[in-house]
């Protein structure tokens, strides 16, 4: 092989590795349904057979939350705080650096027994950057898949979460189906 040919195939490795793909499809039939944030900061499409709602005293720090009709699961998008120096360590490495402090938020919710099922992995969407992973508190028969995002203004986690209701069954992978599909309908 020669040098220029060694070092085209070197380069294209890099390029390619850089390129994530979107980890799941977005084939999802969405509703006309429009729904924006408390903070009216992003809006979403309601898939079909979900529903939006509010509940402020159950949920207070929910901004969009959305529950499957039978309500076998939940999607809900919330707000990641962040002060001026985490701010600027995010902007130094990404959302993956994000992720990290999503999971390590639900890891100290969980007491600890969080897993962390898929790591973290970037991809994009209509040219917005998104940064998702997938983690478990029950030894991997529940798997929640969380998406972070930074609009610019806020920073958010925005997580899929099948319900522990006797006689549904869900499919974690239809569920992320679902949740990519309402990504590609989210707008900032």
């Amino acid at each position: 092989m020669s040098m220029h040919l060694r070092k085209v195939s070197i380069i294209s490795v890099f390029l390619l590795a850089g390129c994530a793909s979107v980890p799941y499809e977005a084939n999802y039939p969405m509703t006309d349904e429009v729904v924006k944030s408390l903070n009216e900061d992003v809006q979403i499409k309601v898939p079909k057979g979900w529903f939006a709602t509010t509940d402020e005293s159950n949920a207070p720090n929910l901004l969009v939350w959305l529950v499957r009709e039978d309500y076998g699961a939940t999607m809900a998008i919330s707000e990641i705080k962040a002060d001026a120096s985490t701010r600027r360590q995010l902007e130094r490495k990404g959302l993956e650096a994000l992720a990290e402090i999503s999971f390590a938020l639900k890891s100290e919710r969980a007491k600890g027994k969080a897993e962390m099922v898929v790591k973290p992995r970037e991809f994009k969407v209509d040219g917005r950057k998104f940064c998702s992973y997938e983690y478990s508190t029950d030894r991997r028969k529940t798997i929640v898949r969380v998406v972070v995002f930074d609009t610019g203004k806020h920073l958010y986690d925005f997580a899929v979460v099948p319900a522990e209701k006797e006689g549904v069954k869900t499919d974690p992978k239809n569920l992320f189906i679902i949740q990519q599909s309402v990504l590609n309908s989210m707008q900032w």
